[in-house]
């Protein structure tokens, strides 16, 4: 059994995340659990989880469950490390509204900035959004520019506390959202991107190492973000389940000239509501 297992490399597929897990959950020594050693407290050989750590197999539910009770994870890595593994959402015809703009429609029909992006919104670049979001920047940065990538690179705010809180946000919520992708070509080619930029780095690694949640609260919490002209907005986020799934993104202005100016542009007229130039998948 080895004495000192291998660090392996940042997680960017479902094997990396199980070999990140294993290896950083403290044996009763204060060792790194070595592929062995995890695979005696499992009732499996290690070379049974060499393979889920390699992509050569993947654990089954009971498998996963007995994984996240002895390497002690936290709710929300046990629900992470489940959906790693579920599969992609299917894409079927139950539940999909009649009219998809109509039901949108009447979702972003409030008196506040609000977008709905689909699933995939962290994964691909969305071109359309990025232009309706940014105003000038849009001349400046090149023709396919990701959400996530987006986020790091523009908007920073002046609080360091504010904006080391603003990228550990930025960086769980593509964590968790993005779960049932980690095993297509996208997703690793995005976080490879993306662990380019050290803060984002840092926050992605340091996942896999909390033993619990630092910090008990929800994973969807408001964000700090700047919009220009304006100043600072919070960014509330949540789910609508049309299928496959959508997320609700709706700022409220953070300071009074913010608030001033969105009043002088709304006033009382009936909220105005566009789509991007792209066919949704229901229509």
């Amino acid at each position: 059994m080895p004495r000192n297992p291998t660090e392996p490399n940042p997680p960017i597929s479902p094997a990396g995340w199980l070999a990140n897990f294993r290896y950083f959950r403290a044996g009763e020594d204060g060792a790194h659990l070595s592929s062995e050693a995890l695979g005696f407290r499992l009732g499996v050989s290690g070379a049974t989880v060499r393979r889920w750590e390699s992509g050569q197999a993947q654990p089954n539910e009971s498998d996963l469950f007995r994984f996240a009770d002895v390497c002690h994870l936290s709710p929300l890595q046990r629900e992470f490390v489940l959906r790693l593994f579920a599969g992609t959402t299917t894409r079927g015809e139950a539940g999909v509204p009649i009219n998809f703009h109509a039901e949108v429609t009447s979702v972003l029909s409030i008196q506040r900035p609000a977008y709905v992006v689909d699933e995939l919104f962290y994964i691909r670049a969305w071109n359309s959004h990025f232009a309706a979001v940014t105003g000038g920047f849009v001349d400046l940065f090149p023709d396919v520019v990701n959400a996530v990538e987006l986020g790091l690179t523009i908007g920073a705010l002046d609080d360091p506390d504010e904006e080391a809180e603003r990228v550990r946000t930025i960086t769980r919520l593509t964590w968790m959202w993005t779960a049932h992708l980690a095993g297509f070509p996208a997703y690793a080619e995005l976080v490879t991107r993306l662990l380019d930029t050290p803060a984002f780095a840092d926050n992605w690694q340091a996942i896999a190492r909390e033993p619990v949640e630092s910090v008990q609260r929800p994973l969807i919490m408001p964000i700090v973000q700047r919009r220009p002209p304006l100043n600072l907005f919070t960014v509330y986020t949540g789910q609508i389940l049309f299928p496959p799934l959508y997320h609700l993104f709706v700022y409220e202005p953070r300071d009074s000239q913010t608030a001033a100016y969105l009043a002088s542009r709304v006033g009382n007229a009936a909220p105005k509501v566009s789509f991007a130039n792209r066919t949704h998948w229901a229509d």
